[in-house]
């Protein structure tokens, strides 16, 4: 049944090359290689060598802000030499040593008066002081050793115990009387400052209140500077044309995309120099619990009505939805998105949609690609974690092979990373289809159309052409003169 079930997979995969490759006779030569090509930077290794899929460097370990005997910092000679062994351009260092050291020593929590128990707070100093200075020693022999770096990475999520989804009542009380809620720090106003305008005896009651939603983004920006004092900043002193970005980190505070839970959570949390949208595809109660807004389809809004399906056509139109949120905040930057393997059906199991249709899962790279994407980081844990079998292995390496010919593909359609975006506007969450263009590298004007499943045909109003779309395709390529969005109606069904 297994090996039955992932023949399907692959096959289905193996005919979406044939769709991507379909309906492009004004295409630009394949092989030639851009200056600029798209390209994959992968968590864990893979098996072979790939042209287009790099693994990234780890500065492993855990730094504690208690001792702890048995963590050991890598040799800053060791990965300077791995790193000159990595072509240029892609040479990449996951900071995951300090993903967790943030917000855990004990000297910088805050202390309920009323209860007299100590809970986390927003503000890092010891720990922010443990990173810095071991950080900066360590690339300071990784440079003087040879080392060399393009961009630093960031899976560093424990800024969101500090949301309201996670602040027990106490805590925030504390927080409040703390005598650093009215200190300046990190290059910020006070956090009492920041939160002018946020009534906070209503931080915790989201049923009828939307307060939560300014506390998050100011915890957004203060835990950012956090970390881009810390990481960033002495990291940048050492290599100036480094780039870099941490996960979830976004400029999405005007028009915000709704988040997996249909929250309409701004945020301004940006490390380094690129948004980093997570393009996973996760639906949680943003298909339960939320529905469309008939008054403007670009929104969700709590309650009963049109939800958004929970397959991968719902995966594809939050992640759209994200994507082009990101563009808009920081348009002249280039996209740094994470993505999951096609076979990853969400922590819970059930939350993302893209194994159940995989044809979407590639559409969503092809769209992020257009919407500026320079590399695409892939989480791609092996399941059997450090001693993996070797079926595992293999089965990585088959799905890192698959991003390798989506890459090929997107490189010979786009010229490499576009030139610009034409329209990052929100998309209308009901539309039977969702349209993205841009300039491309090559010259070229560009634009991917993809349709719910359940259209197979449209019709082109500007040539009065019919496309119809082959059995295993949800989407095709329309290639213009100018950057006037190509007209697209529906044709009904034969």
């Amino acid at each position: 049944m297994r090996r039955t079930l992932h023949f399907v997979i692959v096959a289905l995969f193996v005919h979406a090359g044939a769709w991507i490759r379909w309906s492009q006779p004004q295409a630009p030569a394949a092989g030639v290689v851009p200056a600029r090509p798209i390209w994959v930077s992968s968590w864990k290794p893979v098996w072979r060598v790939l042209p287009h899929v790099t693994p990234m460097l780890w500065l492993g370990g855990d730094l504690t802000c208690t001792p702890n005997p048995s963590d050991k910092l890598p040799d800053a000679e060791q990965m300077a030499q791995a790193s000159t062994a990595i072509p240029e351009g892609r040479r990449v260092l996951l900071w995951y040593r300090y993903f967790t050291t943030f917000w855990s020593c004990p000297e910088d929590e805050v202390r309920s008066a009323q209860s007299g128990l100590s809970y986390c707070g927003p503000w890092s100093d010891v720990a922010m002081s443990k990173v810095e200075e071991e950080w900066s020693r360590w690339l300071l022999r990784f440079q003087r050793s040879g080392g060399q770096l393009d961009y630093l990475i960031g899976d560093c999520e424990d800024w969101s115990k500090l949301t309201n989804w996670w602040l027990k009542p106490d805590q925030l009380a504390a927080i409040r009387v703390d005598p650093r809620f009215r200190e300046a720090k990190y290059g910020l106003a006070p956090l009492s400052e920041m939160l002018k305008g946020v009534n906070l005896d209503l931080v915790l009651d989201t049923a009828t209140s939307s307060q939560y939603l300014g506390w998050n983004l100011q915890i957004s920006r203060m835990s950012a500077a956090e970390m881009i004092r810390s990481v960033w900043d002495p990291a940048l002193r050492l290599f100036p044309k480094l780039r870099g970005a941490n996960y979830g980190g976004l400029r999405d505070v005007v028009q915000p995309a709704p988040d997996p839970n249909g929250h309409p959570q701004p945020l301004d949390n940006v490390f380094g120099t690129s948004p980093s949208p997570v393009a996973y595809g996760s639906l949680l109660q943003a298909s339960t619990s939320y529905s469309i807004d008939p008054a403007n389809p670009t929104r969700l809004i709590r309650g009963t009505g049109n939800r958004l399906p929970q397959d991968a056509w719902g995966s594809f139109l939050i992640d759209q939805q994200q994507g082009r949120a990101a563009r808009r905040g920081m348009p002249d930057r280039p996209l740094l998105p994470w993505i999951a393997s096609r076979t990853f059906t969400g922590d819970d199991g059930r939350s993302i949609g893209y194994p159940k249709d995989p044809r979407y899962y590639i559409e969503n790279i092809v769209h992020y690609a257009l919407l500026g994407t320079e590399v695409f980081l892939w989480w791609n844990p092996v399941p059997g974690g450090n001693s993996p079998a070797m079926d595992e292995v293999k089965g990585m390496q088959e799905l890192a092979e698959e991003l390798e010919r989506v890459m090929v593909l997107v490189n010979d359609q786009c010229g490499g990373v576009i030139e610009r975006t034409i329209d990052v506007s929100p998309i209308r969450l009901d539309s039977p289809f969702v349209l993205t263009g841009a300039v491309c590298g090559n010259g070229t004007t560009l634009w991917r159309a993809t349709f719910r499943p359940d259209i197979r045909s449209y019709r082109r109003p500007d040539t009065g052409e019919v496309r119809t779309l082959p059995p295993d395709s949800v989407g095709d390529w329309i290639r213009t003169t100018t950057n006037q969005a190509p007209a697209i109606e529906i044709t009904p069904r034969p």
